[in-house]
């Protein structure tokens, strides 16, 4: 299926600065992502929709550009943005100059990879395209769990990294790293209170845990274990609650050899929800309109998580204080450097 009355507009000129070394010498939409290049992930997407009018705009290292895809695709109509390292809405105009003003217009980046059920909704509402439609594709992290399987193999390669590059340096520091096997243990956070309660402690179900409790888990647990389901009062009011049981959120601590050295959360993607969880904590959300506008236009389900690097080296070092692995500790007597 054709549509002759849809045209593309690939914008595909920035530098991709964030990505410093691999673009030093490679325009970004010619890095290799799996079999293609990410031009041509974006050029398969667009023609599978049944798209042949397309323009790809160019900037940066345009020549290996152009070259790419005029070997490959000799009827896409490619065009230069002197202004690249402007933002992309500098290539959309450069692209609206050649684009037939009478046909309906698909504007795409160059360095998105869609989902074969974007480009089946694309093909599906086309046909009827008025005015602006947006569509985007997160096929990965829509959840806690897709982060947390992220974290757990993270870790795992951070292990086996130094296991296998520092061997002269855990032989000093007379370590020996044993490898966890995937996937970790999860355990609620009602689970836990459940074992400490029944080890003797008094922890009331909606307190946090302290570093004595994050001991006494792993030796009922383990070694390394998700708690996950918080509270939703003990998290952040981004956190996602649960639709059911509104109590408990979406939300996840990685605890390894004791400590907690990860935590993550399914972040709100919903402004009225937003809104609602920011009073919940006493705040006022005009202190946070720029975040809550961000979700105004459309937002997929995300989620992410951060790790303790100084904690998670402590652990690997076998300290038992974290300055000792920090290069700069602040303390009582030094807040700078």
């Amino acid at each position: 299926m054709f549509m002759k009355d849809v045209q593309a507009i690939i914008l595909a000129a920035g530098r991709g600065t964030r990505l410093k070394e691999l673009t030093k010498i490679t325009p970004k939409p010619l890095l290799q992502i799996g079999e293609k290049t990410l031009i041509e992930h974006i050029i398969y997407f667009v023609k599978a929709i049944g798209i042949s009018d397309i323009t790809v705009v160019g900037g940066y290292l345009f020549d290996q550009l152009q070259r790419k895809v005029k070997f490959f695709f000799p009827d896409i109509k490619v065009v230069y943005n002197s202004k690249y390292f402007y933002q992309n809405l500098v290539s959309f105009k450069e692209g609206l100059k050649i684009v037939d003003d009478k046909k309906n217009l698909l504007v795409c980046n160059a360095d998105y990879i869609f989902s074969k059920s974007i480009a089946e909704a694309v093909s599906q509402d086309i046909k009827d395209m008025k005015g602006v439609s947006v569509y985007c594709s997160y096929d990965l992290a829509e959840d806690d769990e897709d982060v947390m399987k992220v974290l757990e193999e993270c870790l795992v390669f951070i292990l086996k990294s130094v296991k296998k590059n520092c061997k002269e340096q855990l032989k000093t520091l007379k370590r020996k790293i044993e490898i966890p096997e995937l996937p970790f243990k999860r355990i609620t956070y009602s689970n836990a209170i459940d074992l400490l309660q029944k080890h003797g402690d008094k922890i009331k179900w909606g307190e946090d845990f302290s570093k004595t409790q994050e001991r006494t888990l792993s030796k009922l647990v383990g070694k390394v274990f998700f708690i996950k389901d918080w509270p939703t009062k003990l998290k952040a009011f981004y956190a996602m609650p649960y639709e059911d049981n509104p109590k408990i959120c979406h939300a996840f601590d990685l605890i390894f050899e004791g400590l907690e050295i990860a935590s993550g959360t399914q972040r709100i993607h919903k402004p009225e929800l937003l809104i609602k969880q920011i009073k919940a904590k006493g705040l006022n959300p005009e202190n946070f309109k720029f975040y809550i506008d961000c979700f105004r236009y459309g937002s997929p389900y995300h989620s992410g998580w951060s790790i303790g690097l100084e904690r998670l080296s402590m652990k690997i070092c076998g300290k038992e204080n974290i300055r000792e692995v920090t290069m700069f500790p602040r303390d009582r007597n030094r807040i700078t450097p």
